[in-house]
């Protein structure tokens, strides 16, 4: 089994280039939404009741925090482990880095380009625009560095930076196939695919993914 997580800012339409490249490449697709009904299943909060706003001192000590952030990442691991799959954002890359089978992407374009797309999806101001990039930004970075340590924004963590303001989704799409491709053709080190799991959270996934429901929203 095999992994592609992809990071994005908003406005590069990372989202839907991701989903694109599971439907090529005929692999499973998960995405927050997917992580957060898995996850509720066990009766833990949905992470955007702490992924959106800084974690207060109560949120870092708080058990409800730790064991939600502790099951999302084994339903990453998870997926990784028992699927293709294609994982959008959830600091997939950060919470598997290091496996040879797991190839992370960031999706990414220049803050105007980003801002003037915003601005064309929302039909908001270019005041409204800005602020929903910059807060995007800021939530992503946060949350990685918050929970696992690492710098969400530095393009050094990530195996290919894809800039779609410099071609079009479609050539995107393939250039991340492309190149995760070469990459699991040839890479040696520690594997995830294959890796024990818990057999009910396996199971719930399985379920979900059987619902056949599309959860993207972009």
């Amino acid at each position: 089994m095999s992994a592609i997580t992809v990071s994005r800012k908003l406005g590069s339409y990372g989202g839907r280039i991701a989903e694109r490249v599971a439907q090529e490449m005929g692999w499973k697709f998960a995405d927050r939404f997917f992580v957060d009904a898995v996850i509720s299943e066990y009766g833990l909060i949905h992470l955007e009741e702490f992924y959106d706003k800084p974690p207060t001192l109560l949120d870092l000590f708080n058990e409800n925090t730790a064991m939600t952030i502790e099951w999302m990442n084994k339903t990453v691991a998870t997926l990784a482990a028992k699927y293709d799959v294609v994982i959008l954002g959830r600091g997939g890359f950060a919470a598997l880095k290091g496996y040879s089978d797991v190839f992370n992407v960031l999706v990414t374009a220049p803050d105007e380009t980003r801002v003037k797309r915003v601005i064309e999806d929302n039909k908001v101001s270019r005041g409204v625009a800005q602020e929903m990039v910059e807060r995007d930004t800021d939530t992503k970075k946060r949350f990685v560095r918050r929970y696992y340590g690492q710098n969400w924004a530095d393009e050094d963590s990530y195996d290919l930076v894809v800039d779609t303001a410099e071609m079009s989704q479609d050539e995107a799409v393939q250039q991340i196939i492309e190149a995760a491709k070469a990459r699991f053709g040839s890479g040696d080190g520690p594997k995830i695919g294959g890796m024990e799991v818990d057999r009910l959270l396996f199971q719930t996934i399985e379920d979900h993914f059987d619902s056949g429901r599309s959860l993207y929203q972009e």
